[in-house]
């Protein structure tokens, strides 16, 4: 009879979890490194900006058949910050 070796060796576990944990803190440390170094986001992402595009988007009568000019419009329009 031929013995039966284990599919893992002993210690395999460990290893496998030291692992992914080290690559997710070093994709965090990347993370945190890229967005530490990016621009600031352009002025025209600010609420204030989006919302005087929804006025000036009322004045032009933009999309008035299913946009933002329409009577049962009942979307946000441009602003998409929070």
């Amino acid at each position: 009879m031929v013995p039966v070796l284990p599919v893992n060796p002993p210690g395999t576990v460990p290893k496998i979890i030291g692992a992914v944990a080290g690559l997710l803190a070093l994709a965090l440390g990347l993370n945190t490194l890229f967005r530490s170094q990016a621009p600031p986001p352009p002025k025209t992402m600010t609420k204030e900006w989006q919302e005087a595009s929804n006025e000036r988007a009322l004045e032009q009568k933009m999309n008035p058949i299913s946009g933002i000019a329409s009577d049962d419009y009942k979307g946000k329009g441009f602003v998409t910050v929070k």
